[in-house]
């Protein structure tokens, strides 16, 4: 992999503590915030760049696991009252940062082919509108995608910030960055969201790249493609397929042309300046 996958001593002891887990952190930005009360709930960092309108916000969770940072949410929730129709609009998201600083170049290589070939079905777990947003751009619609995914690394260097996953934090934060989730506070939809990037991590983790290409270029039915979705994805294959046309896709025509796009250039993606 053409970047130094950055390596992060405040992280190493939940690491260590919860060896086999995900440490995730997310990002939650909301707007019209209470501006009478003090910006502290306990695992959150409070910041502000002013992209957001309406006394907007953005609370960061502090690295954690799944269930440590659902609980930390739900609580800044509770706390602050936040609610779905008076907190969010199309201007806010949900971002989800996911550790890789134990991962090597060949894990790297199996997470970025199995996001390639699922980002549609992620997409489909998102408000729809999420995929024409300019700060979550799909790989797909910007070029790369299962056939080619190897062009990430050509791109790795100079990664733009605003894809729909982000590995410009492989370098500075040891992160990747799942930009897919539209703002809410619905903990039922944060909690399945969570589930799947783990469950995809887990996955990169521990399938051997090669097998993973082997098996991706030899599924030729829709039960061949049930079985990986299910491999990759053991607790969420049947809310995924519920979720997903392009699943449904998959059972009537393998070769789906969603699968096979490549329309939109890189310059689609804005400038990460």
């Amino acid at each position: 992999f053409p970047v130094t996958i950055c390596a992060s001593s405040n992280i190493d002891k939940i690491i260590n503590q919860h060896k086999g887990e995900v440490i995730i952190g997310v990002e939650l930005e909301v707007e019209n915030f209470p501006n009478d009360i003090e910006q502290s709930s306990k695992g959150l960092d409070f910041t502000s760049d002013g992209s957001l309108r309406n006394n907007g916000i953005e609370a960061v969770t502090r690295p954690n696991t799944k269930i440590g940072t659902l609980n930390v949410v739900k609580e800044f929730w509770s706390k602050f009252n936040i609610e779905s129709d008076k907190n969010f609009s199309d201007r806010t998201s949900i971002h989800v940062h996911a550790n890789v600083t134990h991962f090597n170049s060949k894990q790297i290589r199996s997470l970025v082919l199995l996001y390639s070939l699922f980002e549609d079905i992620l997409f489909d777990v998102v408000s729809p509108e999420r995929k024409d947003n300019i700060f979550c751009v799909p790989w797909s619609q910007a070029g790369m995608h299962v056939g080619n995914y190897q062009r990430v690394w050509t791109h790795a260097s100079s990664w733009q910030k605003y894809t729909a996953l982000n590995l410009r934090p492989i370098a500075s934060q040891g992160t990747v960055e799942f930009r897919h989730m539209q703002g809410h506070a619905d903990f039922d939809l944060l909690a399945n969201w969570l589930t799947i990037i783990e469950e995809l991590m887990l996955a990169a983790e521990r399938m051997d790249h090669d097998s993973i290409y082997k098996s991706v270029i030899n599924l030729n039915t829709s039960s061949d493609y049930g079985k990986f979705l299910s491999e990759v994805f053991p607790l969420s294959a049947s809310y995924l397929s519920a979720k997903s046309p392009f699943y449904r896709d998959w059972e009537t025509d393998r070769k789906s042309t969603r699968l096979n796009s490549s329309h939109l250039k890189l310059s689609r993606m804005p400038s990460s300046a």
